[in-house]
């Protein structure tokens, strides 16, 4: 699945709300993060085909058919789809005549191992403190190569009429 220390994005289950998330047919990646925001965020007791079923925290109680309705995809796409998530050990499904049960397998990891409730204000502090040191960085990065390649710096181009084409050259 890759490396999951590359940083976070903290997407709300709203936005499953918005208009752009009901354009259909989903893309294989939106279906996937469908997934993940359709998941229990922590265990869950659900009344489901007459008895009481616990659906744990990384799993989603659903069908073949909803997700297809859901995505626009046919049956068979969906379950294509499943088996090649499972194929690379991304979920497990536990197929019956009644419904499907899918356990995200890494799901704590792309949830940073805590709760929403614990984890949202110091993630979006981390995340603004990083971004904040990352764009520093990356300033100081352009102007060192400016300055070792003999470039004019930021202030020294303002209101220069120099197409972007030239610049590409350099």
């Amino acid at each position: 699945m890759g490396n999951l220390d590359k940083g976070w994005v903290i997407i709300s289950r709203s936005i499953q709300d918005n208009w752009m998330w009901e354009i259909k047919p989903f893309s294989k990646g939106q279906a996937w993060i469908d997934l993940i925001l359709l998941a229990n965020h922590e265990d869950r007791k659900v009344a489901f085909e007459g008895t009481l079923t616990t659906v744990k925290r990384g799993q989603l109680l659903t069908s073949i058919r909803k997700l297809a309705v859901r995505w626009g995809w046919n049956t068979k796409t969906v379950r294509k789809f499943m088996t090649l998530l499972e194929t690379d050990g991304m979920i497990s499904a536990e197929y019956t005549t009644h419904g499907t049960t899918v356990t995200l397998i890494k799901y704590d990891d792309f949830q940073n191992h805590g709760s929403t409730k614990r984890n949202t204000k110091g993630s979006r502090d981390g995340a603004r403190r990083e971004h904040s040191m990352d764009t520093n960085k990356e300033l100081k990065r352009i102007k060192k190569n400016e300055k070792e390649n003999g470039l004019p710096s930021g202030e020294e181009t303002v209101g220069l009429d120099i197409p972007d084409e030239e610049w590409r050259e350099v």
